[in-house]
């Protein structure tokens, strides 16, 4: 089970990097903790769902729409 302080330190480091745009090595001069202690903290916070990363793709539908255009070019039509 997770104690509540790791996940409130995982918290804290989550939001300087993730919302303030602090390095690792700031974060830890900061908080008093090693750069490896501050990795370890974000990998915790991804894998527990503290922090979800999404990309958005503009260009997802129109590569989707060109890869069904090749699937059905390459099928022919038939009539």
């Amino acid at each position: 089970m997770d104690s509540k302080q790791q996940i409130k330190q995982a918290v804290q480091v989550s939001k300087l990097y993730y919302l303030d745009g602090a390095t690792q090595a700031e974060i830890g001069k900061k908080l008093n903790l090693s750069r490896p202690t501050i990795s370890r903290l974000l990998q915790f916070a991804r894998e527990k769902n503290i922090v979800k990363i999404s990309i958005n793709d503009p260009l997802s539908n129109i590569e989707d729409l060109q890869h069904q255009l090749k699937k059905v070019s390459t099928k022919g039509c038939h009539y």
